[in-house]
């Protein structure tokens, strides 16, 4: 299980992504990577991955 540091950076990333995006246009193409790619090559899922890398980077 990821410790609460690397967790929060990971659904902060999710956070960031769809005020960006804009909830539903996050959600709709979340979902359509999901579908297409999987959880491992979503783009989203990436960019949040290594927001997680990075926070483990600077401890």
């Amino acid at each position: 299980m990821k410790s609460r540091p690397l967790w929060q950076a990971h659904e902060n990333k999710h956070k960031e992504q769809w005020k960006k995006e804009g909830r539903f246009k996050f959600a709709i193409k979340y979902l359509w990577y999901q579908l297409t790619k999987g959880y491992e090559r979503n783009p989203y899922e990436i960019e949040a991955r290594l927001a997680e890398g990075i926070m483990k980077a600077s401890n």
